[in-house]
């Protein structure tokens, strides 16, 4: 059977898709967002020609990819499964990060600007039908380098725009840092053009 539907959704899922020394925290709803927004945009180099030609051959179907990022590497493990359409009804991802620097975050004392880089673990539950598409996203990340902190991701659902400023992020669900929790709705939006913005 033919996935092509999922895999279409799939990528469209990992292009919606964090941070580092001088040990900065995520003090404000958008900087938490930029950091895990510049994470899930990472993840579009999993969108590897093997790996969609992989999902394509198989009703239900399991693969593991290694895939280089900037500096690091991430390790993406995705399960598909349709209904007897042939139409993916569910697709799961874990991508493991390893490393990967994914922005950068500029002191505002100092001045001084460093990589953000990201390890852990997120995970991606897409669910489809004919009519509706939903992406959740849960997991673990820590940042190091410019900003020095953790993140916990809950039934986080992130939707991307492109302007001439960057990336207009609108997400809802909750970001848990490692000193406050954030809890967004559908009229939280951010910008992003790989750099988290410092707190005033």
């Amino acid at each position: 059977m033919k996935l092509g539907f999922g895999v279409t959704v799939l990528a469209a899922a990992l292009a919606l898709t964090a941070c580092g020394g001088s040990g900065a925290k995520l003090t404000t709803k958008e900087q938490a967002a930029q950091a895990v927004f510049g994470a899930n945009a990472a993840m579009q180099q999993v969108n590897a020609p093997s790996l969609m030609k992989s999902l394509e051959s198989a009703a239900t179907v399991s693969v593991s990819t290694d895939v280089p990022c900037n500096g690091g590497s991430m390790t993406a493990n995705v399960n598909v499964d349709s209904d007897d359409t042939g139409e993916a009804t569910s697709i799961h991802m874990a991508v493991d990060f390893h490393g990967c620097i994914t922005g950068k975050y500029t002191d505002p004392k100092t001045k001084k600007t460093e990589d953000v880089t990201v390890d852990g673990t997120i995970e991606y539950a897409v669910d489809m039908s004919q009519t509706s598409v939903s992406v959740g996203f849960n997991g673990h990340l820590d940042f190091s380098g410019g900003i020095d902190d953790s993140v916990d991701l809950n039934n986080l659902v992130i939707a991307a725009g492109t302007t001439a400023a960057g990336s207009t992020i609108s997400i809802t669900g909750e970001i848990k840092t490692s000193t406050q929790t954030f809890t967004y709705d559908s009229t939280d939006t951010f910008t992003y053009d790989g750099t988290i913005t410092a707190a005033p």
